[in-house]
């Protein structure tokens, strides 16, 4: 059976006037009416006619609404009108494409807030089904908010920050539209909108206005329930009725509103208009579609004909070219889309907050033993009310029971009223926060507890390490998991062990619970027990639920009390480390001194805070300096001194000097030692780190330079010359430092060299990590994480479902199996494999044969699973945001993963805004949602990967902080199987200025949110200086675009390429000519292997903005406003446009200096796109692909792979990639922890 999407349209209408965009004037906006006695008729009133025929009369959905007064449109002051010329921000008016017969090709835009009016006849406002009628004398134009249609690839997963977003809702013109010419409406594609054409442009109706709302619903409201049969049709065709009732049950229209099947009859005339237009025979034979023929008494009928039938099935069709993009993107489009396939595991997880379709591979959840569970609740309200007796008793009776051994004060056993409590036991308490005990303790009204509550609804937990024979118990609190972000998703029979401890009367304890420590994967509650095994820890920039230390957990309750409590025993440490300490050397002799857990020793390099740095405004890394003695304590001074001789860094040498010698790069770790010395306060110390000599490095290091760098980013400096200042006038001040002319503490340097070789020697030994990418795109978490853990972690598997990145993938890893098929259906294709199950050959995506997708690792080999699952739904760049996106719930599938192959870590990363995802929320309109469950999807994976017997740990990165030369925040995921050491975040390295962008969880019983940060680089806090756009890629070739004779220039050695939309790109392919050798240890690492292609170019653009670009001066900030005024467009100089409406303080055209930093690099990097800064520094032309590849961390001999070498395809890899710098700081923590695992199980 085939099936064809065809789209129904109106008639032709005519065409009005041209009208000029800025000397028409315009009247006051508003809208007026009058009385009329004539009423539009709908083309779906059928209704009466469907009862005496006896069909289905069940109620109406959407009542019959009152015909209002007549409205007529009124122009509104800003109004601005539709010509050849406007642009709307985000569109590239000179790159438009020509058609087959030499014309542009029209524009996609979206309509807003609009209103649809007869021109003609004092702007009445009409319904669109007018352009069905023959009257080729009416007129229709319309009014609205209009927006681009963004070509985005479905795929792309950009982001931008708050204030870009903002600038998006200020970006909209109130246009009025030229003519309309006909109107569009897919019947084959579910919730695909209405479309319009004018003269100039194709427009995505959304959402009326409110005065124009009863016309467009009339309008709508037939062709939606018609588009929900047939698209159902063409989708499953062999549906039954029965399931496609059921489906659609709940599905809501633009307006939010939902249907009943009654509201199929009343659609009928709509319906068969839409299969005669269809014309598909196939189609009629589908369940669906012959069910509702029979029922309406249509199966019979004749096809519509006439004049009017054969206009609607001949107009021309939204051109499918505009909207196709790239062949990848074929696979991502929305009709295309798989519903989301999860393990029977996570389905019962999400079934309760996910409406929309989810396939369940394998059996589904098994349903919930009803009369078990209320047997459960009669027991939890029993226990709840005699917890509240209890607690309402003024006099309580307590009984010593027995003293603990040795006769101390301190009791085994105390009996409250009538039960007993022991050391060991979880007890309850009042949880006074709650509303119950604040009002309704003394009230004298009965108050009823709900029939669902549960205890921890109305008190605390907590574990007693002590009882005193005065009368108080000694305890650590409990934290549950529905008082954390977790709330309502939390498994109820789950507590957290928290930092928390306090001493209660006796009679403050109300009973105790049925309670386990769980210690193994497997361990299964019974009905009502309470268990625990994580820790919950909140701070400034993380939420994490580690696993609870259960060897000092062990240790500590073998300790006698009251020293038996963990919680005394960490704040006394945390204390004691406060403290100003001296230090001896193992023969007695003083050697510095310890604070803040420190140990500082003469000859140690310490990182320091200097009052300076604070008063500066650009982003400062700390102050270095080398111990060379110790000042006591002073007046005003209560920790005392050490006195440094200064490092100054080369970074900060004039590079005119440095580049004297031909050889000195400005790498950040590359320091000098000067004769400077400086006093500093012990109290602004940060750190130690360590500085050897170059020479001792490449001595003592197996792997030299680079090897020492990877060991810790942060910490490992090196030195080579010596000057007398910190500021050198000339490089013929410098001299050679000897080997040991710098003697470090011995002790300190030794057991650094140690650690240095013991992981060299671990990263011979070790067993690799087989690891899983889901979502791979193309490959750069996979490759950042590899890269950090120094090749612990080795992609074996990835799974990826564009055909271009895919390849790209499998080029630059050729080891690796590189599936590109959807990751659902390759769940389900793995998954019924694994449980012996016979299953339908799945075949790879890509390629010219037919390759079958290969079958799936053994279950525990897989030791990581990867997952960037896609963030367009989340991302503030998604205008599109749909309730039942299927893409919004991949971290399902994603979570899917993690439970077929149970691997010791998982990495999970997503935009920022995936935290304020809701699952089960509302459609409101196209754009927006509404409801749901706050903060559902973090939620739901903290829940699913704690039942799965997973630590957790979630905060959010900005790449700039972890050495990338742009500002990108993430959201990252880590965690790590019962038994295996959580992974740390990340230490902060380099001052990115980026400024902060704070997320909020609520939590219960707090009245405040808790912000989750990025974490912070205070003024002179940390390691590095922030990478700049110089530091990346000024060693890259440079070339000029060129324009025809005529413009071609010569600036130096700076090549000219012409740019010409003949070519697929203009710039350098090949193996490189690099300017210079590397001077930053950012290009070092990005050209320690050879680059087969540089892929240096960038796309061709319409000579127009070549020539634009070309005018641009090459002063850093210079933009559009230095353009000739020859060369301005309506959106750079029209006052009405949206850069005229911002005062003209947009960014287009915008060139940054080599001391600024990438913007966030998205899949639209053009001149006039939203992300407009894409001038370089140094050449007239855009960044290229080796640039903006080099922005996200990328080094040169990673290839990307496009169809037909589409430049946009290629960047649309990069923008979608994670950093990689941050990647391996995420794969470096991940190396060390196992590393220290190895250490402290005394394998070295």
């Amino acid at each position: 059976m085939s099936t064809v999407s065809s789209r129904t349209r109106g008639k032709a209408g005519s065409i009005s006037a041209q009208k000029s965009g800025t000397d028409r004037p315009v009247g006051a906006g508003r809208v007026s009416s009058e009385s009329s006695s004539s009423t539009e008729k709908s083309r779906s009133g059928t209704s009466s006619k469907r009862s005496s025929e006896g069909l289905d009369a069940t109620p109406r959905s959407i009542k019959h609404r009152k015909q209002p007064e007549t409205a007529y449109y009124v122009e509104k002051p800003e109004e601005v009108w539709e010509t050849g010329e406007l642009a709307v921000a985000g569109e590239e008016p000179d790159e438009r494409e020509l058609d087959e017969n030499g014309n542009l090709k029209k524009v996609v835009r979206l309509l807003m807030g609009f209103a649809i009016f007869d021109p003609c006849n004092k702007n009445k406002m009409v319904s669109l089904d007018a352009l069905d009628t023959d009257d080729d004398d009416r007129e229709m134009e319309a009014a609205g908010y209009v927006r681009a249609k963004y070509q985005r690839e479905e795929g792309s997963q950009d982001e931008l920050d708050d204030e870009a977003e903002l600038e998006e809702e200020q970006d909209l013109l109130y246009v009025r539209l030229s003519g309309i010419i006909r109107y569009y409406f897919d019947f084959t594609i579910p919730d695909d909108p209405v479309w319009i054409e004018t003269q100039y442009a194709f427009y995505i109706l959304d959402g009326p206005s409110n005065e124009y709302a009863f016309h467009f619903r009339n309008f709508y409201r037939p062709k939606y329930i018609a588009q929900r049969l047939i698209s159902s049709a063409v989708a499953e065709e062999e549906m039954p009725w029965d399931d496609f009732i059921e489906d659609s049950r709940g599905c809501k229209d633009m307006f939010g509103e939902t249907w009943v099947e009654s509201d199929l009859w009343r659609a009928a005339d709509e319906i068969y208009g839409a299969l005669d237009d269809l014309n598909n025979g196939g189609l009629h034979e589908t369940p669906i579609v012959e069910h509702f023929l029979n029922k309406t008494s249509g199966k019979g009928r004749k096809k519509r004909s006439g004049a009017n039938a054969s206009k609607r099935r001949m107009a021309n069709k939204v051109p499918k070219s505009r909207l196709a993009g790239n062949p990848d993107s074929a696979v991502l489009k929305a009709k295309n889309q798989r519903p989301v396939q999860i393990t029977s595991r996570i389905a019962a997880i999400a079934r309760d907050y996910i409406h929309s379709e989810l396939q369940v591979i394998g059996p589904p959840p098994r349903a919930p033993d009803k009369v078990a569970l209320e047997k459960q609740r009669k027991e939890r309200l029993r226990q709840i009310d005699q917890l509240m007796t209890r607690a309402g008793k003024v006099d309580v009776e307590l009984r010593w029971k027995a003293k603990s051994k040795g006769g101390s004060d301190f009791l085994s056993r105390v009996v409250v009223d009538g039960q007993e409590f022991e050391v060991g036991d979880v007890i309850v308490i009042i949880n006074e926060r709650h509303p119950f005990w604040k009002n309704d303790l003394d009230s004298n009204e009965e108050y009823v507890v709900p029939p669902d509550a549960h205890v921890f609804d109305y008190f605390w937990f907590a574990h007693v390490h002590s009882l005193s024979g005065e009368g108080t118990a000694h305890v650590q609190w409990f934290e549950h998991g529905v008082c954390t972000f977790m709330q309502e998703t939390a498994n109820p029979q789950q507590l957290f062990l928290t930092w928390l401890c306090d001493d209660l009367d006796f009679s403050d304890i109300l009973g105790k619970v049925d309670f386990e420590w769980k210690r193994t994967v497997d361990f299964v509650p019974t009905p009502n027990q309470f268990f625990c095994w994580q820790m919950f820890i909140r701070t400034r920039d993380s939420v994490s639920t580690p696993e609870i230390d259960w060897a000092n957990w062990g240790t500590a309750m073998q300790m006698p009390p009251p020293f038996n409590c963990p919680v005394c025993a960490y704040k006394h440490e945390e204390e004691d480390k406060k403290r100003l300490r001296k230090t001896k050397d193992d023969q007695g002799t003083p050697n510095g001194f310890s604070f803040k857990g420190i140990h500082y020793h003469l000859h140690d390099v310490v990182l320091y805070e200097g009052p300076e740095e604070r008063d500066k405004q650009k982003p400062q890394p700390a102050k270095i300096g080398y111990i060379t003695g110790f000042e006591k304590r002073s007046k005003g001074n209560d920790y005392g001194r050490v006195v440094c001789r200064r490092f100054g860094r080369i970074a900060d040498i004039d590079s005119d000097i440095i580049h004297k010698d031909g050889k000195i790069g400005k790498d950040e770790r590359h320091l000098f030692v000067t004769e400077e010395e400086e006093k500093v306060d012990i109290n602004s110390l940060i750190k130690v780190v360590h500085v050897p000599h170059l020479d001792l490095v490449e001595r003592e290091v197996e792997g030299g330079l680079q090897s020492w760098a990877d060991a810790s980013p942060p910490n490992h400096f090196y030195v080579q010359f010596m000057f007398p200042t910190m500021e050198p006038q000339s490089w013929d001040e410098h001299r050679v430092l000897g080997l040991y002319e710098l003697p470090a503490c011995s002790l300190c340097w030794n057991k650094k060299l140690q650690e240095v070789k013991a992981q060299e020697w671990f990263e011979k030994t070790m067993v690799h990590m087989s690891a899983i990418d889901v979502f791979a795109g193309g490959g750069g978490y996979g490759l950042g994480l590899t890269l950090g853990s120094r090749g612990l972690l080795k992609v074996t598997y990835a799974i990826e479902i564009s055909p271009s990145a895919a390849r790209t993938f499998k080029l630059n890893s050729p080891e690796t199996v590189v599936i590109c098929q959807d990751s659902g259906d390759v769940a389900g294709y793995w998954e019924k494999l694994l449980q012996g199950r016979k299953v339908k050959a799945l075949f790879q995506l890509y390629g010219d044969q037919m390759v079958e997708v290969p079958p799936p690792p053994e279950k525990r080999s897989i030791k990581c699973v990867i997952a960037g699952f896609p963030c367009q739904p989340h991302s503030g760049m998604n205008m599109y945001k749909k309730s039942d996106d299927p893409k919004s719930h991949q971290y399902l599938n994603a979570l899917s993963y993690v439970d077929m192959f149970e691997p010791d870590i998982v990495f999970f990363e997503n935009v920022p805004n995936f935290l304020y995802y809701k699952p089960g929320a509302t459609q409101v309109d196209e754009h927006r949602v509404t409801g749901g469950l706050e903060h559902g999807g973090v939620k739901l994976v903290f829940r699913a990967l704690h039942e799965m017997g997973y630590q957790v740990s979630l905060a959010l990165h900005n790449a700039g902080h972890y050495g990338a030369p742009q500002g990108r925040t993430r959201m990252v995921i880590v965690a790590a199987r019962m038994g295996v050491p959580l992974p740390q975040l990340p230490e902060l390295s380099y001052a990115f200025p980026d400024p902060v962008r704070e997320l909020k969880l609520q939590y219960p019983f707090d009245t405040r949110r808790c912000d989750i940060l990025p974490g912070r680089t205070e003024l002179g806090s940390v390691s590095h200086y922030p990478v700049t756009i110089g530091d990346a890629i000024s060693d890259l070739p440079r070339f000029n675009w060129g324009l025809g004779r005529g413009r071609q220039e010569k600036d130096g050695d700076v090549q000219v390429i012409e740019c010409s939309k003949s070519q697929n790109f203009c710039g350098i392919q090949g193996k490189a000519e690099y300017r210079h050798r590397p001077r930053t240890r950012f290009q070092v690492e990005a050209r320690l292997k050879p680059s087969a292609d540089i892929q240096h170019y960038t796309r061709c653009y319409n000579p127009e903005t070549v020539n634009r670009v070309l005018g641009i001066s090459l002063e850093p900030g210079a933009n559009f406003k230095g353009l000739n005024p020859e060369d301005q467009t309506w959106e750079t100089a029209n006052q009405l446009s949206y850069t005229g409406r911002a005062a003209f303080k947009k960014k287009l055209y915008g060139r940054l200096g080599r001391d600024d930093y990438f913007p966030t690099i998205v899949t639209n990097m053009s001149p006039t796109a939203k992300q407009s800064q894409v001038l370089h520094p140094w050449c007239k032309r855009v960044y290229t692909v080796r640039e903006l590849a080099r922005s996200q961390g990328f080094p040169d001999w990673f290839r990307l792979v496009a169809h037909g070498e589409n430049v946009t395809t290629m960047v649309r890899h990069i923008g979608n990639a994670v950093p990689i710098p941050l990647g391996k700081a995420l794969g470096n923590e991940l190396f060390k922890s196992r590393f220290e695992e190895e250490q402290n199980n005394n394998h070295f």
